[in-house]
Parts: C-alpha cells; structure tokens; sequence
C-alpha cells in the first residue's frame, strides 16, 4: 500500500476503480499462486500463511483466500467497501467502487496471469482479466459475438 502511494502510482484524485485496478495489477505483479502442499514443500513455511493476508502480502504467495483477503485489506486501507465471498471451493472480493458494485473481483485469477514458462508477468492476459471484471459491458460488447 504505502509503496504504491510513494511511487505515485496510487495518488490523490484517483477513483475507487482506478485504485482497485492498480492494487489488482500490484498483487499480479508481486504475489503467486501457493497451495498448502507447496507453501510446505517448495518455501519451506507453515501450511496456515497461504490463507492469510500476510502470505501474500509480506511473503508474496497464497491460496485464493489469502489473496482474496491481502485484496481487500489493500481496499480497506483505502476506505473502498469491500467484503470477502466464498463458495465450498473458492473466495474472491465484492467491492463498490465509485458508487458501482463489482461481483466478482476475481484476485486469484489475475495473480494467475504470470507465465507458466519463466513465471513473469503477462500483461496481455492480465488486461483481459481486468477488462472482463472492470469493464464488463465493454468487455461483452467487444467478445458477444466471438464465436458466433
């Protein structure tokens, strides 16, 4: 959050979306996908950090809750509404983001985006999911006949 803020890549002025975007590519960027099994075998820590905020926030991995939760203490710091969602399988954030609600903000999807070859980061892909959860009447207009 405060490296953000210093970079000014978050600043004043920004909109709630703006915000939520940029933490979103933030976490992309910095943050990986970890399972319990691999937090264990490949990191070396305990199993529990995946599910948690810190995971991903100071260590840089988690399992979909911990990065759904990292998402929405990024979101909280700022004031932006948010809450977590879950299913048997699966968390993700809601948000309302300049008076607009947003369900799902899929977090682990778009820290997903990095290559599967060398592990860097996809912009291209990442733009895709941005667009799909940012901007989905956009995104609609732009796919809805895609294979048609």
């Amino acid at each position: 959050h405060d490296e953000l803020w210093a970079s000014g890549r978050i600043k004043d002025g920004m909109s709630e979306k703006e915000k939520a975007i940029e933490y979103s590519k933030w976490m992309s960027i910095n943050c990986s996908y970890a399972s319990n099994d691999t937090v264990v075998s490949v990191y070396g820590q305990k199993s529990w950090v995946v599910d948690y905020a810190y995971g991903p926030l100071v260590l840089g991995y988690g399992e979909c809750d911990g990065l759904s939760k990292a998402y929405k203490e990024l979101l909280d710091t700022d004031g932006i509404s948010c809450e977590l969602k879950q299913s048997t399988s699966h968390m993700w954030v809601t948000a309302t983001l300049d008076g607009v609600s947003y369900d799902p903000i899929d977090i682990t999807a778009m820290v997903q985006c990095s290559s599967e070859v060398d592990d860097s980061f996809d912009s291209y892909v990442w733009e895709m999911y941005r667009d799909q959860i940012f901007y989905p009447d956009e995104w609609n207009a732009r796919y809805d006949n895609v294979y048609d």
